[in-house]
């Protein structure tokens, strides 16, 4: 019988975690998992989409550069896969013609890099 603990986990909402950077992606699913938040996390757009078509997720946090499948693609192929799925953009290169792109796509938000972790506090 899983433990009342583990129920809980179970419930807890899914974080996809989409970055080509290995510290980034350690960083944020440490602070989200720290968050009583589950995390999957991925490497690329790719691997994101199809994460997204057999997994339950809450929310995506992607960055925007990436090898192959850029963030920007990703998000709106995501958001064909699920129109009302949070997107959260993070990138090292901020730039405002394309975070007013990101967010006409349906991001949430578009953070630059390095993440002031105490904006994903919720």
């Amino acid at each position: 019988m899983p433990s009342e603990a583990g129920k809980n986990a179970s419930k807890a909402p899914r974080i996809l975690i989409v970055d080509d950077d290995p510290g980034q992606r350690s960083l944020l699913d440490s602070f989200l998992k720290s968050q009583g938040f589950h995390t999957v996390v991925v490497e690329s757009g790719e691997r994101a989409l199809e994460i997204l078509r057999s997994e339950p997720v809450s929310m995506m946090i992607s960055d925007v550069r990436m090898p192959g499948l850029s963030g920007l693609e990703t998000l709106r192929r995501a958001r064909q896969e699920q129109a009302v799925l949070p997107v959260l953009l993070v990138t090292a290169y901020a730039d405002i013609r394309e975070a007013v792109g990101a967010m006409r796509d349906g991001a949430v938000n578009y953070l630059a890099k390095p993440i002031d972790l105490d904006e994903l506090q919720v």
